[in-house]
C-alpha cells in the first residue's frame, strides 16, 4: 500500500548569499577562483556544505532547504523537489473541526 506525507514542511531553494548565510552554509572554495552563480553577490566556486542531522551534507546552488515542524533542516536536490514537492495554499488543508 501507498502513503502519502501528511506532514507540511517549508521550503526555501539556496539561490543567493543571503540564503547561504541565513542557513550558515559553508563554502569550500576552490583556488582563489571567483564567479558570479548566486543572484545577490560574487562567491567562490567550491562545495557548498549545510548542518543537517547526523552531520553536514553537500548542497548545491538551486537545491532546496526543507524545514520540518521540529526546525531541523535537510537538503533536497532540485530535481526530486520537482517531482515529490508542490505548493499548497492554507485553503487546500482540511483540518478537522474542534467542535
Amino acid at each position: 500500500m501507498m502513503y502519502a506525507k501528511t506532514t507540511l514542511v517549508e521550503m526555501e531553494q539556496f539561490d543567493s548569499l543571503t540564503v547561504a548565510r541565513k542557513y550558515h552554509i559553508r563554502i569550500q572554495p576552490e583556488v582563489s577562483s571567483i564567479e558570479q552563480v548566486m543572484d545577490d553577490d560574487l562567491v567562490p566556486r567550491g562545495v557548498y556544505m549545510m548542518k543537517v542531522p547526523g552531520g553536514y551534507a553537500n548542497i548545491n546552488y538551486g537545491d532546496w532547504i526543507e524545514t520540518d515542524l521540529n526546525g531541523a533542516h535537510e537538503v533536497v536536490n532540485d530535481d526530486v523537489f520537482k517531482k515529490a514537492y508542490r505548493p499548497v495554499e492554507v485553503s487546500d488543508l482540511n483540518y478537522p473541526n474542534d467542535d
